[in-house]
């Protein structure tokens, strides 16, 4: 049974749900129950009437006094056992109990899962998915309840909603094989649903040119336009399809998706592939955490430019999406020395990502023992020498940033950065001329870095170089 939208509804309900959207606006909560019950008992398919039920129900139930809140539990238990007793011989009629039950305690599992179970009997999985949705906002740790949770999404052939809930699984309980095996099928799901492929019998019925699919088969094919790129996915889900242990067409596909550019479809198939190889290719996860970055990075620059002409409304997104970058890329990073330990250019990501969200003092251990990686050493001693600075520590960043520019030979950006912190610390600490030094060093190969140029004139103008 389809869900149904606002459009296919009869005139009275629709009159009825635009009043029930108005009553939740006003937070009239009892209201928008009552009208919503009385749509889902004639179109119970109409699932934004339910959505719009349990937020209104959780709303009103956060409301309830300590006294109050056991009372009304014990009444939305006896309306549900009606709807467990109805799940069978009457799926119908016990969706209408569940949802009076609901409507007083939305959190009732008894409740919650008679919806689900009389939804799944009426093939109406998407109402199985907010019961199940509704009882994990209360018990997010339940696994149990999560893998029923994503069961309902693959019923759904929403493999990408069902991937994250077992990805969430596997956080908390690394070794459930049941997740992990789930995982693989939602990434298969959500990487054959891309395209309408999964629906194609053949790679030629998504190609409408026929003889561009021919020449697709030949070997050596040069991928010059958005069109050909197409082509070949499409070509190489075929290969998938028959080939499934060979994750090369895989990975060129998700390749591929990079290529167009599609970060959403390229993360799919990244990590379907990541997720059909045990999880073990360690520059397939690296790709998908700076792909998730990427991701984000685009957000923020699409958010920047609209904050350029509307700041009121779009600049505290913008905010928002540099928070989670920090965030993730910490997440990120902490994931990765937790894995790799002695690996020094992801200690330095560590300590370089702890600096950026202002953890100066535990950066420090983190870029300390990167120092043993001599791709990421000056770098490390220059952020080092910078979180020192920052905890006022300064004849520690000193004695750091001098020796990190010793070790460099040739005045390169990465020299002129450590010039300028160092300059920077000895004028935190009125030590003038020691800051006019270093200055000087950058001023004679780069004028216009940064504020040299002005610190320098007005050094001199002020009489102090004559």
């Amino acid at each position: 049974m389809a869900v149904k939208l606002e459009k296919d509804l009869q005139p009275n309900n629709r009159d009825l749900w635009r009043r029930a959207r108005e009553a939740f606006d006003a937070k009239n909560y009892g209201y928008v129950l009552n009208l919503g019950q009385t749509i889902l008992k004639s179109e119970p398919e109409f699932l934004e009437a339910r959505q719009r039920n349990r937020a209104a129900s959780i709303q009103q139930f956060k409301t309830l006094s300590t006294f109050a809140k056991p009372i009304e539990q014990m009444k939305a238990s006896r309306t549900a056992s009606k709807a467990s007793s109805a799940v069978k011989k009457a799926p119908a009629e016990a969706l209408v109990y569940a949802e009076e039950a609901l409507a007083i305690d939305p959190f009732c599992s008894s409740a919650n899962t008679a919806q689900a179970e009389a939804a799944i009997a009426l093939s109406m999985p998407e109402i199985a998915a907010l019961a199940y949705e509704t009882m994990r906002e209360n018990k997010p740790k339940d696994t149990k309840l999560m893998h029923q949770l994503a069961q309902t999404y693959m019923l759904m052939d929403d493999g990408q909603r069902a991937s994250k809930v077992y990805e969430a699984i596997l956080q908390i309980d690394p070794r459930d094989g049941e997740a992990l095996s789930g995982m693989k099928n939602a990434t298969a799901l959500a990487a054959s649903t891309a395209g309408g492929w999964r629906n194609a019998s053949d790679y030629r019925d998504l190609i409408q040119d026929k003889k561009q699919a021919a020449a697709l088969e030949q070997q050596g094919k040069v991928v010059k336009s958005e069109k050909a790129i197409d082509e070949q996915i499409a070509e190489l889900f075929t290969l998938v399809q028959r080939e499934p242990a060979n994750l090369k067409h895989p990975l060129r596909i998700a390749e591929l998706f990079l290529k167009k550019p599609d970060l959403d479809q390229a993360l799919e198939w990244y990590q379907y592939t990541f997720e059909q190889g045990g999880r073990s290719d360690t520059s397939i996860e690296k790709t998908l955490s700076d792909l998730r970055i990427k991701k984000l990075d685009k957000q923020i620059a699409e958010y920047e430019a609209a904050a350029a002409t509307d700041p009121a409304q779009y600049q505290s997104s913008v905010d928002l999406l540099k928070q989670r970058r920090a965030e993730a890329m910490l997440e990120i990073a902490r994931e990765r020395v937790r894995k790799y330990p002695n690996d020094g250019q992801y200690r330095y990501d560590l300590g370089a990502a702890l600096f950026h969200a202002g953890n100066y003092k535990e950066a420090l251990p983190e870029l300390q023992q990167s120092l043993k990686q001599p791709a990421v050493r000056i770098k490390a001693f220059n952020m080092m020498g910078l979180c020192f600075a920052r905890r006022n520590m300064n004849d520690m960043a000193e004695k750091t940033l001098r020796d990190a520019i010793a070790e460099v030979p040739i005045m390169d950006d990465l020299k002129k950065e450590m010039c300028y912190n160092l300059a920077m610390v000895y004028k935190a600490v009125d030590k003038k001329e020691a800051m006019i030094e270093y200055v000087k060093k950058i001023y004679e190969v780069d004028m216009g870095y940064k504020d040299v140029g002005k610190i320098i004139e007005d050094y001199y103008d002020s009489g102090s170089g004559s």
